[in-house]
């Protein structure tokens, strides 16, 4: 990790032909170098490895988070259905690029997933979300290195409660022409 001045098998695993180094800083180390020594210490040929740091957040964002499957004769956007199960719909700020993908949560950012969600140049549509049991959807972009962007994030209210019957009218009787 020092360009080949010190040499070290501290953290390194080997299992068959496989190598794991473990506790590499890759915010400060750009490479890694590594020899095979035979029982005599005799040095095989030395690989090296370039690695690359990336922090950086995704530029592209989601912009909205735009409706839910709503009642059949509900017309607004106001993330209340009465369908247990839902299409969330979202707008990228502009098309994912090589690399990046959308991801979503529906248990508060404890997991994320991509199953039913698919992404159509800016537009982002996610089946099958049980609306009868998830209260919000979080969406956000990942880049190629796993960073992840802003995460956008909305309520869903579940209302299968069809409204009460209003009680019956009181009628009065009034004379029409003034007269009983």
């Amino acid at each position: 990790v020092d360009g080949g001045t010190n040499w070290t098998t501290t953290n390194l695993t080997v299992s068959g032909t496989a190598i794991s180094i473990t506790g590499v800083d890759a915010s400060t180390v750009t490479s890694i170098k590594i020899q095979v020594l035979d029982a005599a210490g005799n040095a095989g040929t030395t690989a090296t490895q370039a690695i690359t740091y990336d922090a950086t957040a995704p530029t592209v964002t989601i912009a909205s988070i735009d409706s839910v499957t709503e009642d059949s004769d509900d017309a607004t956007a106001d993330f209340t259905t009465n369908q247990a199960t839902v299409t969330v719909a979202a707008t990228l700020s502009t098309a994912l690029i090589a690399g990046e993908s959308a991801q979503y949560s529906i248990d508060g950012g404890a997991n994320w997933t991509t199953t039913n969600l698919t992404v159509l140049d800016t537009a982002i549509s996610i089946t099958g979300v049980d609306a009868s049991t998830v209260t919000s959807v979080q969406i956000q972009v990942l880049d190629a290195a796993g960073n992840a962007g802003a995460t956008e994030t909305q309520a869903i209210t579940y209302d299968a409660t069809a409204p009460s019957t209003p009680a019956a009218p009181t009628i009065e009787s009034k004379p029409i022409n003034g007269s009983d």
